[in-house]
């Protein structure tokens, strides 16, 4: 198993905008078989801010069972259910903590976090 999280910046995005996106990640990865939504929430950018600040964002933790199809599934999917630019994806290569950001023109490159690096664990 393999996982992954998505970061949506809020923007005032409505709850129910929300619940959709979580029923069509579930569903998109459901029929793809690739892997499941574990849980999701708001997160704010410090103590003390509020959900509408810059910097906050709707975190969605994903278990994917095939780490490559499931990645493109999400990024198949999000741009379709009109996800905000600057939402991103991370997840993690061999150890090296890596994301992508969707803007204007598609899905960035894949970058590395800078201090994120996580040692393999073998299974």
């Amino acid at each position: 198993m393999h996982f992954v999280y998505v970061k949506v910046p809020l923007r005032g995005l409505a709850k129910q905008a929300l619940d959709a996106l979580h029923q069509a990640l579930e569903s998109a990865l459901e029929t793809s078989a690739t892997g499941s939504l574990l849980s999701w929430g708001t997160s704010v950018p410090s103590a003390g801010a509020s959900e509408s600040d810059p910097g906050s964002f709707h975190r969605v933790d994903i278990e994917l069972h095939d780490q490559e199809a499931g990645l493109q599934v999400l990024r198949e999917v999000l741009p379709r259910l009109s996800a905000a630019h600057g939402t991103e994806l991370h997840f993690t290569v061999r150890g090296a903590a890596l994301q992508q950001t969707l803007s204007e023109a598609g899905w960035g490159a894949q970058v590395a976090r800078a201090g994120s690096h996580r040692p393999r664990r073998e299974v």
